[in-house]
């Protein structure tokens, strides 16, 4: 069998494994009433199968019992497959099966689309949530780096807490003792450096 997992647990649990997936089906509807086609043929009968997929569906079948291959000696070679007696009978089986998908295709179909409605509209709120975290982020870390650039200014103002200024070429003035004041008569201001201050 396909699994080649052993024992199995019903006969459901058999059919299953041998007609499981979504391609062998269609391949046994295609081959069906004794048809015999050659695998382009097959393939343009299972729409949209890859050759690559076809082909190993086949040897499975083949494996299985449910399909016949039969290879002519010709050039080119020529390969035709058809539905062996065992294949023919788990067509027929599968016939209630086909009868009850078309009687409930439509529900099936609307149900299809509201999960997948309801899929999509789960994956737009997970977008946004992700959209709204990262804006979130960024104006966190916009918030942090002015605060960093505050606190750099901050830091780098002198101890007395007024904006720093620096004079350049200004002579230091510093007030004259009361004594000198009385000699001269000034203005009780002596320079340094030599020179007096107005």
């Amino acid at each position: 069998m396909a699994k080649g997992k052993g024992p199995y647990v019903c006969g459901l649990d058999a059919a299953v494994d041998v007609v499981g997936g979504k391609w062998k089906p269609l391949i046994l509807w295609a081959l069906y009433a004794g048809r015999t086609l050659r695998f382009g043929e097959l393939r343009r009968r299972v729409p949209g199968v890859s050759e690559k997929v076809l082909i190993q569906q086949l040897r499975e079948m083949e494996a299985d019992g449910i399909v016949h291959r039969e290879v002519y000696r010709e050039v080119p070679p020529r390969v035709e497959y058809s539905l062996s007696d065992l294949g023919q009978s788990l067509n027929a089986a599968l016939g209630p099966l086909g009868l009850w998908g078309e009687k409930n295709m439509e529900q099936l179909v609307a149900r299809q689309a509201e999960r997948t409605a309801a899929e999509q509209a789960a994956k737009a709120e997970k977008a946004k949530q992700a959209k709204q975290l990262e804006q979130a982020k960024r104006a966190g870390e916009a918030e942090q780096d002015r605060a960093r650039g505050q606190a750099r200014a901050v830091a780098e103002q002198p101890s007395g807490g007024g904006p720093a200024r620096r004079v350049v070429g200004a002579a230091r003035v510093v007030p004259r003792p009361a004594a000198a004041r009385g000699a001269r008569g000034g203005s009780g201001v002596a320079a340094l450096g030599g020179k007096t201050a107005p």
